[in-house]
């Protein structure tokens, strides 16, 4: 799209907080002049190429063109069935048989038979996962004990064996094409401890099951096909927490929590669909990145959660942006020459403060700081999240506003001009945080839109697995 953009000079005037859903987004420090980027982004979204792609990702479609493979995470989390997808009876049928294995599970779990979950996986079939459970982990009941193996290292092998009865464990295989080298390494160790353990092998079976979209494989490792949960090749791993894949979930938390975690992301569905103006805080946030990235030059961008239950979620949006987005080549095949996705990384405050902030103050490069705030906790005597939102505050007015010092030498010099954006939520909540994840799986796609980009492939990954294949033979 050959579309005119913001120059350097056209920064700070009026600027509007602006939601979505249970979302507040507040660009006042974002630097861009919120009448630029609205007449900039309404050139978009009167581009038919644009608003056909956002519409398409809600029903059956073609986007992801490198795989000839439609992308479907949306009807996993379609309750009120507001869209037409395909799949959506294949969805019901497969939720129904979650439920029944989910129901014994914790029947097993109340007799004693089973204390911890374990996950096997990679990538997109454990961020996920690790994101929402941190999160919820210190103020939602959990019914078992659980960890995520997610590398192939013995030091699982060894924390498993140290802190868990192997008999008592339930090892979930999440792998959405059985052959993932590190999860399929690991679910065999694991079936071999067991085999030891138990001096039979045939009745490991009861402390496994599979999540994945290649049934027959998972049934050749040795399960019963009712030990086996379907997901799909349209979803992309970064995209499948809504599927079978957030299974563990349900076994952890109950199958509420997993519900209301595809309330929230329901919610801020329908919000985007119904909204496609330039008043969606979705492409509001998305075309500022856009603009920090192609006028301003920004590599990269910290997103940076004010509070320690998000401790993961820096690893789950760097998957999300950086595997759907780090592409040098249109969906059409034509090459891009300038950047289209920043490196994305952060962490927690205050702690990430005493760290890699002092490159965001006085450092060369300027990078874009998204801060994200909660502004009510449970169980918080001692109002330690009052504490946090004030710094949190305190950052964001140092970074733009800077301190100039006059008789100081220049490093007590604070320029300023470093942007960034507030993102809030009242409190933190299985349905806020579905919202969450959603809102930044929009902004990705709009981004993917805005460069004509097929966010759902991964061939760089690919050529890893490849290569490691051929030096085995």
């Amino acid at each position: 799209m050959n579309l005119s953009m913001p120059n350097k000079s056209e920064i700070i005037s009026e600027h509007r907080n602006v939601s979505i859903a249970d979302i507040e987004l507040d660009f006042s420090l974002s630097k861009l002049n919120d009448g630029k980027v609205d007449r900039s982004l309404e050139e978009f979204l009167l581009d038919e190429k644009f608003i056909t792609g956002i519409k398409s990702l809600f029903g059956d479609n073609k986007l992801n063109l490198s795989e000839n493979r439609s992308e479907d995470h949306i009807a996993l989390r379609d309750l009120e069935e507001n869209y037409k997808f395909s799949i959506a009876e294949e969805v019901k049928a497969v939720e129904v048989k979650q439920s029944d294995f989910i129901k014994q599970f914790h029947n097993d779990v109340d007799s004693g038979l089973f204390e911890a979950v374990i996950i096997l996986g990679v990538g997109g079939s454990t961020l996920g996962i690790s994101l929402v459970a941190q999160a919820l982990e210190v103020n939602f009941d959990t019914s078992v004990d659980y960890l995520v193996v997610d590398n192939v290292d013995s030091f699982f092998v060894n924390k498993v064996r140290k802190d868990y009865d192997l008999s008592k464990c339930l090892f979930v295989i999440s792998s959405k094409t059985f052959t993932t080298l590190e999860t399929m390494t690991m679910a065999r160790v694991f079936k071999d401890e067991l085999i030891t353990l138990k001096g039979s092998k045939s009745t490991w079976q009861s402390n496994f099951i599979a999540i994945t979209a290649n049934e027959s494989l998972a049934q050749d490792f040795g399960l019963e096909k009712k030990r086996v949960f379907r997901f799909w090749d349209s979803i992309s791993g970064r995209f499948s927490i809504w599927s079978a894949i957030g299974m563990p979930l349900d076994l952890i938390f109950g199958s509420e929590t997993h519900l209301e975690l595809r309330k929230g992301a329901a919610k801020l569905d329908k919000e985007v669909i119904e909204n496609l103006s330039i008043e969606n805080s979705v492409f509001q946030y998305a075309y500022r990145q856009y603009v920090n990235l192609k006028v301003f030059d920004s590599k990269a961008e910290a997103i940076v959660a004010y509070d320690s239950s998000l401790s993961k979620l820096s690893d789950y949006l760097q998957q999300l942006y950086m595997e759907s987005l780090g592409k040098a080549y249109t969906s059409e095949g034509e090459q891009i020459l300038q950047y289209t996705c920043p490196l994305i990384f952060g962490g927690v405050g205050t702690n990430d403060q005493h760290s890699y902030f002092q490159l965001l103050h006085q450092g060369k490069q300027v990078i874009p700081v998204t801060f994200i705030e909660v502004k009510n906790k449970k169980r918080d005597k001692y109002n330690l999240q009052g504490v946090l939102n004030k710094n949190l505050s305190a950052q964001r007015k140092a970074l733009f506003e800077g301190r100039l010092q006059e008789g100081k030498p220049l490093c007590r010099q604070f320029y300023g001009g470093r942007p960034n954006v507030k993102l809030s939520m009242e409190e933190l909540t299985p349905f806020t945080l579905g919202q969450l994840m959603a809102f930044y799986e929009h902004v990705v796609f709009a981004l993917s839109q805005f460069q004509q980009v097929n966010c759902f492939d991964q061939w760089g990954v690919e050529l890893g697995k490849e290569l490691y294949k051929e030096n085995q033979k």
